[in-house]
């Protein structure tokens, strides 16, 4: 297991060397040592009155171009995918941005800073893309293509619906909305597009 003082001198050295394989060290030490805080077993629905608001890291406590960097590197991933230049590894690559982001996004006060950013958009258009090159034979991800698009649902629900409202409806579970302290992000209008199209 990682430790908070190991990925920071890989933070140091990646600001310092501008290097991405720091960069990508360190996302997979913060992932790493948050999911270990953090129940993101997303096969069961956890009790949205045990939810809690701040159980993710808090914007000032992390690396100060630490999202710029995220955004830098999805970026670059959908203009990979557009090329059809992203094989698996890359995708796994990503999945772990994403993981980074739902972590952030559990602690609900960071939720309107990286809904203002272009994080959906970018994903979705990786989803999207990918979707179109899987449907026309174009592109192979195997396991990786799946645990992207388990990994990019749940960033959409931390997003949308952190209390997981939807998912203790269908359960037949209905949450009291009047209760819920906190409101989830608008929904971005790329979202729509993809959802039905």
């Amino acid at each position: 297991m990682e430790s908070k003082k190991h990925i920071y001198h890989l933070w140091v050295q990646y600001t310092t060397k501008n290097e991405e394989h720091f960069f990508r060290q360190f996302v997979m030490g913060f992932v790493s040592i948050w999911k270990s805080q953090l129940d993101l077993d997303w096969s069961r629905i956890p009790d949205w009155l045990a939810v809690k608001h701040d159980s993710g890291p808090l914007l000032s406590r992390l690396p100060e171009e630490l999202l710029p960097a995220i955004g830098k590197f999805m970026y670059l991933a959908k203009e990979e995918t557009e090329k059809e230049s992203l094989n698996s590894k890359s995708l796994k690559e990503v999945e772990l941005l994403v993981q980074c982001l739902i972590i952030i996004c559990r602690n609900f006060d960071n939720i309107p800073f990286i809904a203002s950013c272009n994080y959906v958009s970018e994903t979705v258009g990786i989803a999207a893309t990918i979707i179109h090159q899987l449907v026309e034979h174009t592109a192979e991800f195997g396991d990786a293509g799946p645990s992207f698009f388990i990994n990019f649902c749940h960033f959409l629900e931390c997003l949308y619906d952190p209390y997981f409202t939807w998912r203790h409806f269908l359960a037949g579970n209905p949450v009291d909305f009047e209760n819920l302290p906190f409101q989830p992000a608008l929904l971005h209008v790329e979202v729509v597009p993809f959802i039905y199209g």
